[in-house]
């Protein structure tokens, strides 16, 4: 989880460039639920930086950060799965050229205060969230909790 980025991203097949990571890589393919996001879309245009190349009309995107990595790809819809709770068109990143210090996590939950962030297209957030992250030598877990309820509480990185 990011606090200082609005895009929700996974990596994505094809690979151009990537780093390893330790899940499988998404695959849009074989994905049901998956759709692209088109040039010019309400979603499209409510990304901070719209760095949109319309590659065959697709949203594309780009997030750098301070240790030089960066991630660029094409705007999807798709649906994100927390325990019960399904969310259902998602925007999220689909990560076709990655470099990244990030070690093995195949993507990053985006919680900035744009509107493409996870926390914003979603009502019953209300826009808010919280987490509590114990202290390096805890053994105990931190939480993560959105709104009123609508993911609940649970340990960091069990997501």
């Amino acid at each position: 989880m990011d606090t200082g980025t609005d895009v929700i991203w996974v990596q994505c097949q094809p690979c151009n460039m990537s780093y390893k990571q330790a899940d499988h890589v998404f695959n849009p393919a074989t994905s049901a639920s998956y759709t692209v996001v088109l040039c010019g879309s309400p979603t499209c245009n409510a990304l901070f930086v719209n760095d949109c190349h319309c590659h065959a009309n697709k949203c594309g995107y780009e997030v750098n950060y301070a240790n030089e990595s960066y991630i660029k790809g094409t705007l999807m819809l798709e649906t994100l799965t927390f325990g019960q709770t399904r969310i259902l068109n998602m925007a999220m990143g689909c990560g076709h050229n990655n470099q990244s210090s990030f070690n093995v996590i195949a993507g990053l939950l985006g919680l900035g205060g744009r509107k493409i962030s996870f926390i914003n297209p979603i009502p019953e957030t209300g826009g808010a969230f919280s987490y509590c992250l114990p202290s390096y030598s805890s053994i105990s877990p931190g939480s993560l909790t959105f709104g009123r309820g609508l993911v609940g509480a649970f340990p960091v990185g069990a997501a």
